[in-house]
């Protein structure tokens, strides 16, 4: 990821550019813009751009993304036993950045996350968002030339529902 924010309550993104980040998952380059993982409450997204990436904005857990593909080889055992399922990302809130051309999800929770509120300003991505997460509301903003979906659910049946809010356009 250009950008992960790890373990943290509170913070704001604003005003920065983020481009070309290279999609190649099986050379371990998962192609994040901006990344949310571990126990983060609280994070706003408040503008700025990312564009020409795999997902603009998206949530995961510490384990499979802190630490990446190839890194967590080298780390003891007992420190990667520490870090893992350690926390989610929650009541974080994805505002008035744009994000465009993207080559999955513009906007993405993984099944890591809870609460999240996505406010969408996606265009010319593959899909405009993606929910995975509990508890996750779609409300307001522009969906625009997707490839796929302006907005796609996969979600646990136990999980609570998406909520979205307004009516979009591909």
């Amino acid at each position: 990821a250009a950008i992960r924010i790890a373990h943290c309550v509170g913070g704001v993104f604003s005003n920065s550019t983020i481009e070309n980040m290279l999609d190649d998952r099986n050379n371990g380059h998962l192609g994040y813009g901006i990344q949310l993982c571990g126990a983060v409450r609280g994070f706003v997204f408040d503008s700025g751009s990312v564009s020409r990436c795999r997902h603009g904005i998206t949530t995961a857990s510490v384990y499979t993304t802190t630490l990446g593909f190839k890194v967590a080889e080298d780390l003891p055992s007992e420190f990667l036993n520490d870090l893992q399922g350690r926390g989610e990302p929650e009541s974080c809130h994805y505002g008035t950045v744009n994000v465009f051309n993207t080559t999955n999800a513009g906007l993405d929770t993984h099944e890591q996350g809870y609460g999240i509120t996505i406010t969408p300003n996606v265009s010319g991505c593959f899909d405009g968002v993606l929910l995975r997460c509990s508890d996750a509301v779609v409300q307001g903003g522009q969906i625009v030339n997707c490839r796929r979906s302006a907005i796609r659910v996969e979600t646990a049946s136990s999980s609570p529902s998406p909520t979205v809010t307004s009516k979009y356009r591909i």
